[in-house]
């Protein structure tokens, strides 16, 4: 058996409103996009800014709780793996479609409140995470 490793991990800014949907079994899906960028030095001298887009995925739990906090804008980290499927576009065209299936999605943004830290400041979200339990546990720090 071959050894293979498969895993992302992204800190970029949230650039479309999360859309939510329910499978018809009850299954909860989020999806949305966010954009990294870097910049480099060309051999030239010249200072160039890359822009790279990722389609984002989230399933169950981690939907169900992401879709409360995720928001157009904001500044996150995703850890998961990158999954590729067939889609079959309306001219009848088959392509391709890479995304990155989150396992784990952290809110990198957040504001100070009265000298006291702000729950949105320290979300990190997988399927074992209720958020009202978390909310209460960060209430007691």
């Amino acid at each position: 058996m071959s050894r293979c490793f498969n895993k992302v991990i992204l800190i970029g800014i949230v650039a479309s409103e999360p859309e939510f949907k329910k499978s018809p079994g009850g299954v909860s899906l989020l999806t949305f996009r966010i954009m990294t960028s870097e910049s480099f030095k060309t051999a030239d001298g010249r200072i160039v800014d890359r822009t790279d887009w990722f389609s984002i995925v989230t399933w169950r739990n981690l939907a169900d709780v992401s879709k409360k906090i995720v928001r157009k804008g904001a500044r996150i980290f995703v850890e998961g793996v990158l999954r590729s499927r067939d889609v079959q576009l309306r001219s009848g065209e088959k392509v391709q479609k890479i995304e990155v299936v989150a396992e784990n999605i952290l809110l990198l943004d957040g504001k100070k409140n009265n000298n006291k830290k702000d729950v949105s400041n320290y979300y990190a979200v997988g399927d074992d995470i209720e958020l009202p339990d978390f909310l209460n546990d960060l209430e007691k720090i």
